[in-house]
């Protein structure tokens, strides 16, 4: 495995830039996609941890601790790293500061002396008056905020959402597809027959038109020996097939998009295991994406 002393030695790279090498380094050892290690930390997406990766910004303390304790790393191999990158792009290890401007960006002003100051605000009556009045204003709009929505509670849900629209092969979650969406059709998976080993749902969301399966395993299915899973969507009308496959962690597991707002689509789900023929498909029905 690379070193952190090599990676960040690399004078070539930037700071973030060098955290973001040695995080992929270790993970990428470890036989770990960027999918997977989201899930693992509980991203919702694994967008953020690719910019980390990537360099586009500087990581989280939390995200890096997260590497080293699901790659079962000595703590420290990443965080001195980061720690490293922090003083070198800010003079410091603190992770919570102000945005640092370049000194030609900031304007400096003139400091008011006290006399200035007590002008301004005038007498230690008026500031009390002016407080007073403030905090009535503020009170007042919460409460005509409050009123409307009493009047009104479901105003929010009637207005239309923005269509979003997305090619073949697009990630649900990284285009937000996923938020809002339904389940079309689900349909058991047996492995061997006589047990239940999850649940397949053909996923479809209304505002972009697309659909992708999604595979929820139980806890009867093992993870040893490693197999893949192979979740496919396809679409009868012109033969198109998204394909996605993913060695099984014990994690539910979802495929990529094909867009369904005017034809059917259906998922398939099979186990590929090693030195065995591969059994027939599980199968949902074909559905057509709902009109946003």
């Amino acid at each position: 495995m690379t070193s952190d002393d090599e990676v960040s030695g690399a004078t070539n790279l930037l700071p973030e830039q060098r955290v973001g090498a040695a995080m992929r380094a270790a993970r990428e050892l470890n036989g770990i996609s960027l999918r997977q290690m989201s899930k693992r930390l509980n991203y919702h997406s694994h967008t953020t941890l690719s910019s980390y990766e990537r360099g586009a910004v500087m990581p989280t303390e939390e995200a890096v601790q997260g590497y080293e304790q699901v790659l079962g790393l000595e703590p420290g191999v990443l965080t001195d790293v980061l720690e490293r990158a922090r003083i070198e792009r800010h003079g410091d290890a603190w992770a919570k500061r102000r945005v640092h401007l370049p000194a030609e960006f900031v304007r400096l002003e003139p400091t008011a002396s006290p006399q200035r100051v007590v002008q301004r605000f005038g007498s230690p009556r008026r500031r009390r008056v002016l407080i007073v009045c403030t905090t009535a204003v503020v009170i007042l709009a919460t409460l005509v905020g409050i009123s409307l929505a009493l009047r009104h509670p479901n105003a929010s849900s009637h207005r239309p959402a923005a269509v979003v629209r997305v090619s073949d092969g697009s990630d649900p979650k990284v285009t937000g597809c996923a938020t809002g969406a339904i389940t079309a059709d689900s349909v058991d998976v047996y492995d061997p027959p006589q047990h239940l080993a999850g649940v397949l749902e053909l996923r479809t969301s209304a505002r972009c038109g697309a659909s992708w399966g999604r595979f929820t395993p139980t806890s009867a299915l093992g993870t040893k020996p490693a197999f893949k899973l192979e979740i496919d969507v396809r679409r009868p009308a012109d033969d198109a097939v998204a394909r996605f496959s993913v060695t099984y962690d014990g994690l539910p597991a979802y495929g990529n998009m094909l867009v369904s707002r005017h034809e059917c689509v259906y998922v398939t789900l099979r186990f590929i295991r090693p030195g065995k023929t591969s059994p027939a498909p599980t199968q949902t029905r074909c559905v057509k994406s709902p009109r946003g």
